[in-house]
């Protein structure tokens, strides 16, 4: 996240230099929410569903990403497969990808929004959003702080993908991700 200090001073017409002075506002944007760094897909790295490695652009710094606020199936589960095939579609080898990074998870590994920026056009892909939409992956309610811009979004998406029967939910019976590791 970028920090910024930034003075505005405002110029009333008529005013002494005394009350100029009056007029001077000060104020910080704390944060702000612009990716510092350029990223790509590690070739060859899209391990499931969820889960990749990005190196940047300049530094060559790798670090394994957790996509937030989703769950893909286990590998070893209906539509685990088929969920890693799709994000690979989606992330392929060297493809840029911006990351809204918001922590750390237990492993860590680095918890984020991912967005592929569409080409000649000023608007990204949300990545994330669309493995919930397309049934390949689900919305992870637990974490939804991780997401809170888009938390509500991911839970629509996942009832119409529930209601269309797209991707997992095409199987009537669908053991989510964080069952079964429970029973494992």
């Amino acid at each position: 996240m970028w920090k910024f200090s930034l003075s505005v001073a405002i110029v009333l017409s008529g005013c002494s230099l005394s009350h100029f002075r009056e007029a001077v506002i000060d104020f910080q944007v704390m944060e702000v929410d612009t990716p510092s760094k350029t990223w790509r897909v590690k070739p060859g790295s899209v391990y499931d569903g969820d889960t990749f490695r990005a190196i940047a652009d300049v530094t060559g710094e790798e670090i394994k990403i957790r996509m937030s606020c989703i769950d893909a199936p286990e590998m070893q589960q209906v539509g685990g497969v088929e969920s890693r095939d799709y994000l690979r579609r989606m992330l392929p080898n060297n493809q840029e990808v911006i990351l809204m990074i918001s922590n750390q998870d237990r492993y860590g590994r680095s918890v984020a929004e991912v967005y592929v920026p569409v080409p000649n056009s000023q608007e990204e892909i949300a990545v994330n959003g669309e493995m919930v939409k397309a049934g390949h992956a689900h919305f992870y309610e637990r974490y939804k702080s991780s997401c809170p811009d888009n938390a509500d979004m991911y839970d629509y998406w996942e009832k119409a993908a529930i209601a269309s029967k797209v991707g997992v939910w095409s199987n009537g019976n669908v053991e989510r991700p964080w069952d079964r590791r429970k029973k494992q």
